[in-house]
């Protein structure tokens, strides 16, 4: 059985880890390419490892650029109860979506961002606090965010006060060779950061936002520490979090700077990496 889209996890445990001495407590999974095939999918065999740790009353908490709205499917779906990590971790909600911690984009911010992307012909979305990404031009490329099950809608004038004011995260639809990469980053403001999304997208927040200030946060409300964390992604905004946690765990389809920090590699995201992960360091499994 597979199971569509959306999710990303992050488990714990409170058995020892690899190198002994040390209770793993909580491990932070990326979305895209790591616990979701190419195809957009939950393997039954990454759904059954999840299962085993919250069976267990391991703590499940997500990390990804999903929406809140889009991850609260995730979060019914599989009976998750912890805090998560969602917006590219300009955002911590609790089960029922209520917003523990939010950090938006200053107003400015967003309306330098937007002409930016207009004077250049880029297309982009806009999370907000509302939970769903809005967007005022069609472009192509942002039918991956309704393939994805994102909540997308789309509006007159995106430079509303509705939307300014609310603004979380921006993703641009460029790759990593598009000249609006260093036309923003001459351009964008000092309370903002870029994040390269994946291959084919690009992220403003907050410069204070991030998945590492969001797993900081669940830390200080769980009293864990973070080396009693595991962590396990495949792109370069999860770096991050991989050297910021107790052990680090590459996909095999992660990018060469990725796995060059990593303590494991583990399969890739077509063959079930995360439950190859969670078999070998949290159930024990060699």
């Amino acid at each position: 059985m597979r199971f569509a889209a959306f999710y990303c996890v992050k488990l714990i445990h409170d058995r020892e880890d690899w190198r002994g001495g040390i209770l793993i407590k909580l491990i932070t999974i990326d979305l895209d390419g790591t616990l979701l095939d190419s195809d957009s999918y939950i393997s039954g065999e990454n759904r059954e490892a999840i299962s085993y740790c919250i069976n267990r009353g391991i703590k499940v908490t997500l990390s990804t650029g999903k929406s809140m709205k889009c991850v609260g499917r995730v979060i019914r779906e599989m009976g998750l109860k912890d805090l998560q990590i969602v917006s590219g971790g300009t955002m911590v909600i609790d089960q029922a979506l209520n917003p523990i911690i939010t950090i938006k984009i200053p107003g400015q911010s967003v309306i330098d961002s937007v002409r930016l992307a207009r004077d250049n012909d880029v297309g982009f979305a806009l999370d907000t606090t509302k939970g769903m990404l809005y967007y005022d031009r069609d472009f192509p490329e942002l039918k991956f965010f309704m393939e994805s099950g994102e909540v997308i809608k789309k509006v007159d004038n995106i430079l509303t006060d509705h939307v300014i004011n609310n603004a979380l995260l921006f993703t641009f639809t460029v790759n990593n060779r598009h000249p609006f990469n260093s036309i923003l980053e001459k351009s964008i403001g000092p309370d903002v950061k870029i994040r390269r999304g994946g291959p084919y997208y690009l992220n403003v927040l907050n410069i204070n936002a991030g998945k590492v200030a969001g797993l900081k946060e669940i830390l200080k409300i769980y009293g864990i520490d973070p080396g009693e964390v595991m962590a396990i992604g495949d792109n370069n905004n999860d770096m991050g979090t991989l050297e910021f946690a107790g052990l680090s765990v590459a996909m095999g389809n992660a990018t060469e700077q990725v796995k060059k920090i990593a303590d494991h590699i583990t399969e890739d995201n077509d063959n079930s990496g995360v439950a190859k992960a969670i078999n070998k360091f949290v159930k024990g499994f060699v």
